[in-house]
């Protein structure tokens, strides 16, 4: 999880595509216009939230539902991404945590985003 998060870091640090012995290309490299959503979603649930799980219940919240076994729909993390004023593109926010494309969203898929996690240097 912490590679994952850790391609995800601020900008500045991959001025250069980077690939590790895997093969592993970060998502600036491959979808620059989904990093740049997703950190800008990010930062404004760092703004907002302490952690992971409250921005997930922060979001679940500003849809009318709670527990944190329930899940978002793409018109439903839209708007509760507006409620909590990110302003630019949330259903690419979602399409990249849907990765299997099953047309919502639970705690486990928004994981991804790494919410509240300091990236690794």
């Amino acid at each position: 999880r912490s590679s994952m998060c850790s391609s995800l870091a601020p900008l500045e640090s991959y001025s250069q595509a980077q690939v590790d012995g895997l093969g592993v290309v970060s998502l600036q490299v491959i979808v620059p216009e989904a990093f740049e959503e997703i950190s800008r979603f990010r930062a404004l649930c760092g703004e907002h939230f302490d952690s992971e799980d409250a921005a997930w219940a922060g979001l679940l919240q500003a849809c009318g539902k709670v527990g944190f076994d329930a899940h978002l729909r793409k018109v439903e993390f839209v708007q509760a991404a507006r409620t909590i004023g990110f302003q630019g593109n949330a259903g690419l926010v979602f399409d990249a945590c849907d990765l299997e494309q099953e047309h919502y969203l639970s705690l486990a898929q928004f994981r991804f985003l790494c919410v509240g996690s300091a990236p690794d240097a």
